[in-house]
């Protein structure tokens, strides 16, 4: 799959090498980022989380403008991702309802849902546990254009200096 210049994601080419990766994407959209992940690294399984709707009139910010834009984008990932239905689990759901879902250590998370702070955070908060020591915790769209919202989660999550950033991703390696 040939990726266009703002769909490089640096925080994912730190997995390269690494072998049988169990993983999580909070945030699939049309499922193109998935699946680089399916092509590129060697995954032995993915969790792939997002509600696929409208969230206005929910807790979320719209990601979709309809709810027929997001069905749009669920159908469109579910058949660019067929191929893989042995090692995937396609979950249509907001993150804190599925979460009991991931029953292993996970060796990264890839961030991409809501921009809100409130979201950013709350996912980091909800997903940083269940990655082993080691692993991998990233995300999308850190720049300065959303200074009150991922950037301001992110930088509060980990402090000031306690991540990675480059192009659009920021990422931190697990410690203890």
């Amino acid at each position: 799959m040939k990726l266009g210049k703002y769909d490089v994601r640096p925080a994912l080419l730190t997995l390269k090498g690494k072998k049988g990766l169990i993983g999580c994407e909070v945030g699939v959209e049309y499922g193109k980022n998935a699946q680089w992940m399916l092509e590129n690294l060697d995954i032995r399984f993915l969790y792939l989380i997002d509600p696929w709707c409208n969230y206005d009139g929910l807790k979320y910010d719209g990601v979709f403008a309809s709810n027929d834009e997001g069905e749009k984008a669920y159908i469109e990932t579910c058949e660019r991702l067929k191929s893989y239905s042995n090692k995937i689990m396609i979950i249509r759901d907001f993150p804190e309802n599925v979460v009991s879902l991931i029953t292993s250590k996970l060796d990264f998370v890839y961030e991409d849902s809501s921009h809100r702070y409130e979201h950013v955070l709350h996912h980091l908060n909800l997903f940083f546990p269940l990655i082993k020591k080691g692993g991998l915790v990233a995300g999308h769209d850190y720049k300065h254009d959303y200074e009150n919202t991922v950037c301001k989660a992110v930088k509060e999550f980990f402090g000031e200096s306690g991540f990675s950033q480059e192009e659009w991703d920021f990422w931190q390696i697990k410690g203890a």
